[in-house]
């Protein structure tokens, strides 16, 4: 693996801030929150950073159906990622495998789904290879660049894959996540990965990912990110562009009129959890609701429904999300198949 380490130039602005990445900082399993949707529009401030900077996201709006659990699961999955110790799971957007140590934090895989028909959900394996991006401690201006291999599965196939990735500590200031909520002290952390690969259409044609990705933490409080920002984009021979997407995620409703859309969400609960065949709904329901079944990375499963049952005996033993979408606003829950 090649790789360079390049330490912080800027220490002095690093310890009077007093935040750094450390291995105390590690996600925890069962680790969970809600996260809301905001403005795809949003600027993710590439040029802001340094010490004392300020990134405002407080005038961008809740987008409608925007609800997202961002939570971190033990691996399960070791046979394509055997490395993995840890899943940190945004549903409907990212599925990071993580390998985690007392001495840093590496990238075993990713799961991304496209919308493409043609790929789907992209599945990137770095087992020949992994990314690594985070040595601790990890301070203001420490960054390090890595080169990575593997392979990528989508619905076009497996195929070699190679890239490079650069991970910065680039900022620390004031993040404004809404008019009336702002958090000083926040760390940023920005990861972009370039990935290299080719798939089979009607010939062999190359195609490149690229996940540009800005994490905000206040490492005083709760070790997931505040705000997430991450753009992915498909680029077929160089030029095509295939599709280009930007998520970007706020802990904090926005606005008041989300708010309102938000408290308006029916609840319900699920039992038993974990369920072996069937799960029983409980709740508010008029029969309006749309009702679906996502797994880890946001894939729509099959099942069946009747009088507020669901059979699940035909899913794989695993982690799933419950989705009950009414007037544009998403209830939640997760459950585990045995």
């Amino acid at each position: 693996m090649k790789k360079k380490l390049l330490l912080s130039v800027c220490l002095l602005s690093g310890i009077s801030f007093g935040q750094s990445f450390t291995a105390a900082n590690e996600y925890a399993i069962g680790a969970s929150q809600k996260m809301y949707l905001i403005d795809s529009a949003a600027s993710n401030y590439a040029s802001t950073v340094g010490s004392g900077v300020t990134w405002d996201y407080s005038t961008y709006g809740f987008t409608p159906n925007g609800t997202r659990l961002d939570t971190i699961f033990a691996n399960a999955n070791t046979t394509d990622f055997p490395t993995s110790n840890k899943i940190n799971s945004i549903q409907n957007v990212l599925t990071t495998y993580l390998e985690t140590s007392a001495s840093g934090r590496s990238v075993a895989g990713i799961e991304y789904v496209t919308g493409n028909a043609v790929f789907g959900t992209i599945k990137m394996m770095f087992n020949t290879d992994r990314l690594d991006f985070m040595t601790y401690d990890f301070a203001l201006n420490d960054q390090i660049s890595d080169i990575f291999n593997g392979t990528v599965q989508s619905n076009a196939g497996v195929n070699p894959a190679s890239g490079n990735s650069f991970s910065k500590f680039d900022g620390i200031g004031t993040l404004k996540l809404s008019p009336t909520v702002t958090k000083t002290n926040v760390i940023r952390h920005h990861l972009i990965d370039t990935i290299n690969t080719s798939v089979v259409v009607f010939t062999t044609v190359p195609v490149q990912i690229i996940l540009d990705q800005y994490d905000y933490y206040d490492l005083t409080g709760n070790n997931l990110p505040l705000l997430t920002y991450v753009n992915v984009k498909l680029i077929q021979n160089g030029t095509t562009q295939l599709s280009d997407l930007n998520f970007v995620l706020n802990t904090v409703l926005p606005t008041n009129q989300a708010a309102i859309a938000e408290n308006s969400k029916s609840t319900f609960t699920l039992s038993p959890n974990p369920a072996t065949d069937e799960l029983t709904l409980s709740g508010d329901f008029d029969g309006q609701e749309k009702i679906s079944i996502t797994d880890l990375s946001g894939k729509e499963m099959n099942f069946t429904f009747s009088e507020n049952k669901i059979n699940v005996s035909k899913l794989n033993a695993g982690v799933y999300f419950v989705n009950i979408e009414k007037d544009g606003n998403v209830s939640q829950e997760k459950f585990v198949k045995k």
